[in-house]
């Protein structure tokens, strides 16, 4: 069984068309929301906001290549998108549940 789809589906075609912005646009937030917990006081949020972005962005960058075949890479692609996967969903998790609290406190 080759390693990679000879004839993308267009199941396949369509989760790469939007997986890469949405992704994009998640490390993007990461680092907005950093800037806006900066300017709140809240500097361990805006370090963890930070943080979360760049290893999102990068276990993303390294499963995309892994799963384009980059040789080096090609055996670790699914730890890298997992480790993508946690990032994000702990993180927005996470803020969800700050905001959550906060709008308790306010109204």
């Amino acid at each position: 069984t080759p390693n990679q789809a000879l004839q993308p589906t267009l199941h396949g075609l369509l989760h790469d068309i939007f997986s890469v912005p949405t992704f994009i646009g998640m490390v993007i937030a990461c680092f907005i929301f950093s800037r806006w917990f900066m300017r709140q006081g809240k500097n361990g949020w805006a370090v963890y906001s930070i943080v979360n972005g760049l290893v999102l962005g990068t276990s993303f960058a390294l499963a995309t290549a892994a799963f384009s075949q980059v040789t080096v890479l090609v055996d670790y692609g699914g730890l890298f998108q997992f480790i993508a996967a946690i990032a994000i969903w702990s993180w927005l998790t996470m803020l969800a549940l700050y905001l959550l609290k906060g709008s308790h406190e306010t109204g």
